[in-house]
């Protein structure tokens, strides 16, 4: 199969860059692609998590609203407790009302029964007139009636306080049935919120678990890293840097868009100083150093492994990868010294030499 001449120059810069990536550079990247693993799965984990965060409020929301509604439910069993105690004195008191009625109606059938064993002429003649005789008997049917209308009156109230404590007692049993079905609830409710909190430790447990190992992993990289460098010479100056004395780490960005005191920030400034200015592609996006290659493609830089002074080095292994400013082609071109900042972390100014083929070189 014949390949085309493009075809054929991506083939062999590909295989090109394979023999020159240095064993450190390689473990590098393999404890990246770890790191990268771990991320997801961080990633994961955290969106569970934050999915059973969401749950356990909307659990314990409900619960708060069921806890408000078994309250207003024993309130209200309480006041319709309270009726129920009201009723029943109420009708005894009617009762009572009723049973003096009662007795008064027996006094008045005695008072009917004397009357009557008056002969009416020995009635007609006490009388003081046929008027008299009649008013004294309509008098002794009225009370009679007054005491029958009286008693059915207070039968029918009876009836009504009667009917009213079933409703009141009924009601009281559907009041105390809600209460029990709240408590049900509520208990299972608080069942699987116990659940899920539970679930929340573990997720919290695990992804604390996938940091640590991250951090792990970033350690020896950051190890890895350095030993790609075949020495670091702290010089104890600040290579003239202009925010050298800022606090470390910063936070605060300097004109091309990096956090102070970091190897990109450096970077940036040392090429701006020898006149060979970058853009500010800190402000565009993502540029952490191991971006830089792709940045410098975009804008047209020329890209290589053939180092010379004033090149941007840029290491592309790691997290964040690492850049320096060329000082010195040593070894014949095998290798190089660079100036940078922030080569073990630290915010400081230091030199190193690298092999050239670990490295790219913008120029």
């Amino acid at each position: 199969m014949k390949l085309s001449n493009l075809a054929r120059t991506i083939l062999i810069s590909s295989l090109a860059m394979v023999f020159l990536l240095s064993p450190i550079q390689i473990f590098a990247d393999q404890l990246q692609d770890q790191i990268d693993a771990l991320d997801t799965q961080i990633t994961q984990r955290q969106e569970t998590l934050n999915q059973l965060r969401a749950k356990s409020d909307t659990l314990e929301n409900r619960l708060g609203v069921l806890a408000a509604e078994i309250d207003f439910a024993r309130v209200s069993i309480e006041d319709t407790k309270a009726k129920l105690t009201q009723t029943e004195s109420k009708i005894g008191e009617i009762n009572l009302e009723l049973q003096d009625q009662k007795v008064l109606l027996g006094q008045n059938f005695r008072l009917l029964y004397q009357e009557n064993q008056v002969k009416t002429l020995e009635l007609l003649v006490s009388s003081s007139s046929l008027s008299d005789f009649v008013n004294k008997q309509e008098y002794i049917s009225k009370i009679g009636e007054k005491i029958d209308a009286s008693i059915a009156d207070i039968k029918v109230l009876k009836d009504q306080l009667e009917q009213e404590y079933k409703s009141q007692q009924q009601l009281a049993a559907q009041q105390q049935a809600q209460a029990d079905n709240l408590a049900a609830q509520i208990a299972e409710q608080q069942r699987v919120l116990n659940v899920t909190k539970g679930e929340e430790s573990k997720y919290q447990e695990l992804i604390a678990s996938d940091q640590s190992k991250r951090a792990e992993l970033e350690a020896q990289q950051a190890a890895a890293i350095a030993a790609a460098a075949q020495q670091i010479t702290y010089t104890g100056g600040d290579g003239s840097y202009p925010w050298s004395g800022v606090s470390f780490p910063s936070f605060q960005s300097d004109p091309w868009g990096f956090y102070l005191r970091q190897c990109t920030s450096y970077a940036a400034w040392k090429r701006a100083s020898i006149g060979k200015a970058i853009p500010a592609w800190g402000t565009m996006g993502p540029a952490d150093a191991k971006m830089w290659v792709g940045w410098a493609n975009s804008f047209g830089y020329s890209v290589d492994q053939d180092p010379q002074y004033g090149d941007v080095a840029v290491y592309q292994g790691g997290v964040y990868g690492h850049v320096g400013i060329v000082e010195e082609v040593l070894d014949g071109g095998n290798s190089v010294r660079i100036s940078e900042y922030n080569a073990q972390f630290d915010g400081q100014f230091s030199y190193s030499v690298w092999p050239t083929s670990s490295l790219m070189f913008i120029h």
